[in-house]
């Protein structure tokens, strides 16, 4: 039958045998696909789980999309609708999603978004490999969140960990899509270090750009990096307009140096120059200089009756800490200057006295001499110190800048101190604890006398209680000095002399409250001490230990304060003052005069001393004062507090009165926010003595998201003076906030 039908149907025996092949080949690729692939298809995601086993690499790979096909073989996986990829510190969404769990490659269309630990890249289509975080995204928009950083690009490219590359790209640490500033480039080239490297790029203030560079390199993240930074702006009054431009070299981790170029329309071109070391916690340093070659004469600047004759004004500070072998300390504080008028005139800015002083006191806690001081110290000097002694030697210059005094002026070449601090002494029948101070000393001059000397002291305490109620200690020393001078009417000379002390003094206290946690002490003392008078014309009188007067003396000293006890929860207290108050007065019985304003004898009273301080939250208050017995009233009083208050961030008021210095003057100062971003300052020194304001301040500060402009107006007695400083958040600035 078959072959009659093929017989009877031959005519159409091909054109069937064509389309039963036709068909065939068509059903080959989804048989095939059936037999490679696994097609799922849900209308809610579907969480699979691949194991990635590469050579170098293990780990797990989530994958959800609104449709899956796998291809087990080639081991790759295609998300369609919402896909999500996600692994242990990186995810990856789009529309649609390629990936090859075997290599890493993933290719990504729609919406794409990708995360990488705490940044962010967004685009509209790319390549990249979840092994090696590298890839290539278009029209791209990056977020870096250690810089604080957003890039926006035609093209970017991810080299390596935060290594980059970028066409067409716009660049700011201000969240689009308006930017207070931004940097506009054709390339740009940005490290793991967060250095950016940018060709032909503008810098914008909003969508305006005023200035160009054909070539760009700086910094754009809190770590160490070379280059330029921002500006800080002046004028005023003597030196006319002023820019000061700071260049910042990265020398290694623990070292960096920064130059600055500063011109002075009305001055000349003043450099600067600052060294930053840090070897260790104990081995520091930081070293300033300023030079300038003054076009501006002054025969007489703010009428101190000085005149300055050099044009070559310079400003060299330093201050060093250093480790030293067997457990010593090197310390060196330097201070030289010019002229006695450099600091009045340029001690404002990024390099001035102010910034420098705030530096110095951040890293060292020490302190320049107040800026008014015409002998200027330096000194060099190592030290040790141990549980039962202190041995410490030291070199000091001192910089008189009053002209006609400098051959005259002392300095010590050197000292020496060793000091033993208090120690029982052994097998002794009764407490008996001994110390002992131990110096050399030569002070050296061009003209005038010189002094070497040596003094010796030992001294020895006895502790003992009355009636468990008064506590007594007596103090037994002798002060040997042995001196050596050229220039007065002996080259040698001993001079021995004693002391004896007697001081009494109990403790009454009470407490209060259910928990007993504040407590009232009140403290009364009597001190008894004598040591003989004698003449001591002859001998040189440069500092106090050539002058150790006679006593013959008893002083009486009042000590209270109020302590309140804190819980932390934990079982543990915490005890803070609250208030305390002191009152002190000595009687010299031998009838010489204890007031430095009246020499004459029968005025056997001191002065009356009190103090004050009183705690209350953030807000601290010390009031002092001295009070003469003798018709003159109070001779001395100052105050000071400082603290918060609403609104107002800080606050600090201090007033000095002293008749025998002649000083009646008044500072205030306030620092605070006055509206959302605005934060302003003010503060004044004013003289009573003189009826004038010294120097008064205004400043003025606007924080936004990724900039701040701060801008000061000083006043003074010689010259008005405005400053601008600008910070943008990722490349730094200079502000003049206190």
């Amino acid at each position: 039958m078959l072959r009659s039908y093929l017989q009877m149907n031959n005519k159409h025996f091909v054109p069937m045998v064509m389309v039963i092949v036709l068909a065939s080949i068509c059903l080959i690729p989804d048989y095939l696909d059936a037999r490679l692939a696994e097609n799922v298809d849900a209308k809610s995601s579907t969480l699979s789980t691949l194991e990635n086993n590469g050579p170098k690499d293990k780990g797990k790979w989530d994958v959800s999309a609104q449709q899956l096909i796998f291809y087990h073989s080639s081991k790759v996986v295609v998300g369609v609708g919402n896909v999500f990829v996600k692994g242990e510190d990186i995810s990856i969404s789009g529309d649609r999603i390629t990936f090859n769990w075997e290599t890493g490659d993933v290719w990504a269309y729609g919406e794409v978004f990708i995360r990488i630990g705490e940044d962010r890249i967004i685009g509209d289509s790319g390549k990249f490999n979840v092994k090696n975080g590298t890839g290539q995204i278009e029209e791209a928009r990056l977020y870096l969140k250690r810089n604080q950083l957003h890039i926006e690009a035609k093209t970017l490219k991810k080299k390596g960990f935060q290594e980059f590359e970028a066409t067409d790209a716009v660049i700011s640490t201000c969240s689009p899509p308006k930017q207070a500033w931004s940097f506009s480039c054709k390339r740009l080239l940005l490290d793991e270090n967060g250095m950016a490297v940018a060709w032909g790029s503008k810098f914008n203030v909003r969508s305006i750009p005023i200035l160009y560079s054909p070539w760009l390199k700086v910094p754009l993240n809190k770590y160490k990096k070379s280059g330029v930074l921002i500006p800080s702006i002046s004028t005023s009054t003597r030196n006319g307009f002023g820019i000061n431009i700071p260049y910042y070299i990265v020398l290694s981790d623990s070292a960096d140096i920064t130059f600055y170029q500063n011109p002075l329309v009305a001055r000349g071109w003043m450099e600067g120059i600052e060294f930053r070391y840090m070897a260790s916690p104990a081995s520091k340093g930081i070293l300033r200089y300023n030079f300038l070659i003054d076009t501006k004469s002054d025969n007489d600047f703010n009428n101190d009756g000085f005149s300055r004759e050099n044009e070559k004004r310079w400003w060299f500070r330093a201050k060093v800490d250093q480790e030293l072998p067997y457990g010593f300390l090197g310390m060196a504080d330097i201070d030289l200057i010019s002229d006695l008028d450099y600091l009045q005139e340029f001690g404002y800015g990024p390099m001035g006295y102010d910034k420098t002083e705030q530096t110095f006191e951040r890293f060292f806690n020490r302190f320049l001499e107040d800026d008014t001081a015409l002998i200027r110290p330096s000194y060099v000097q190592i030290q040790k110190e141990t549980t039962d002694a202190f041995i410490g030697a030291q070199m000091r210059y001192n910089d008189n800048q009053i002209p006609g005094e400098q051959d005259k002026t002392i300095q010590t070449l050197p000292r020496i101190h060793l000091k033993g601090l208090q120690k029982r002494l052994l097998h002794s029948p009764v407490p008996l604890y001994m110390d002992y101070d131990v110096s050399y000393v030569n002070y050296w001059r061009e003209r005038g006398v010189k002094e070497q000397r040596i003094y010796l002291s030992p001294s020895l305490q006895i502790p003992w209680s009355l009636f468990n109620m008064i506590d007594l200690t007596s103090f037994i020393s002798a002060q040997d000095r042995i001196y050596r001078v050229e220039g007065g009417s002996y080259t040698t000379r001993n001079e021995l002399t004693g002391k004896f002390e007697l001081d009494a003094a109990t403790t009454l206290e009470r407490f209060y409250g259910g928990k007993r946690n504040l407590k009232h002490v009140v403290r009364p003392r009597i001190i008894y001490s004598y040591r003989p008078h004698e003449d001591q014309g002859e001998l040189p009188n440069i500092d106090e230990l050539d002058r150790l007067e006679g006593q013959n003396r008893i002083t009486f000293e009042l000590l209270s304060f109020l302590t309140t006890k804190i819980e932390d929860g934990k079982g543990a207290f915490a005890y803070h003052d609250l208030l305390r108050f002191k009152l002190r007065q000595s009687y010299e019985m031998e009838g010489k005069s204890l007031l430095p304003h009246v020499k004459e004898e029968g005025h056997h009273f001191s002065d009356l001393y009190g103090e004050l301080e009183l705690y209350l939250g953030k807000t601290f208050f010390r009031y002092d004062a001295t009070y003469n017995m003798y018709g003159r009233g109070f001779t001395t009083y100052n105050i000071w507090a400082h603290g918060e208050v609403w609104r107002l961030s800080s606050y600090e008021l201090a007033y000095r009165y002293s008749k025998l210095t002649n000083i009646n003057e008044f500072n205030v100062a306030f620092e605070g926010r006055l509206m959302d971003r605005l934060y302003g300052r003010y503060s004044l020194r004013k003289s009573f003595e003189q009826d004038k304001d010294l120097e008064s301040e205004y400043g003025i500060k606007y924080e936004s998201q990724c900039w701040a402009l701060d801008t000061v107006l000083q006043m003074n007695r010689d010259e008005t003076r405005v400053m601008f400083g600008i910070e943008l958040l990722g490349l730094g600035g200079w502000s003049y906030g206190r």
